[in-house]
C-alpha cells in the first residue's frame, strides 16, 4: 500500500505489446502469481537489467583477470615462484 504522501505513478512508462508479447506476459504472470500486469511487466525490466548487469560484470572482469594471467599458459594457482632448497 502506498503512503498517503508519496506519489502513486512517480514514473509511468507506456509500452505496446504484441498479441504474442501480451500473451508471454501474461502467461509468465499467471506462472509465478503475480496479481497484475504492471507488477509482471516490472519484474521481467528488473529482472533484464540485473542479467545485463552482471553479464557486462562478468565481461569487465574476465577481461581484467585475463589482462593479469600468466602468458605460459598456466591457470590458477599462485603466480609467485616457488623457492625450493
Amino acid at each position: 500500500m502506498q503512503d498517503e504522501g508519496s506519489p502513486v505513478n512517480k514514473n509511468c512508462v507506456i509500452v505496446n505489446f504484441t498479441d504474442k508479447e501480451m500473451a508471454a506476459l501474461e502467461g509468465w504472470r499467471v506462472a509465478n502469481a503475480i496479481e497484475s500486469t504492471h507488477e509482471a511487466a516490472r519484474q521481467l525490466v528488473r529482472r533484464g537489467l540485473l542479467d545485463d548487469i552482471g553479464r557486462t560484470y562478468r565481461m569487465i572482469t574476465d577481461r581484467d583477470i585475463g589482462s593479469i594471467a600468466p602468458s605460459n599458459g598456466e591457470h590458477g594457482g599462485s603466480r609467485r615462484k616457488s623457492h625450493e632448497a
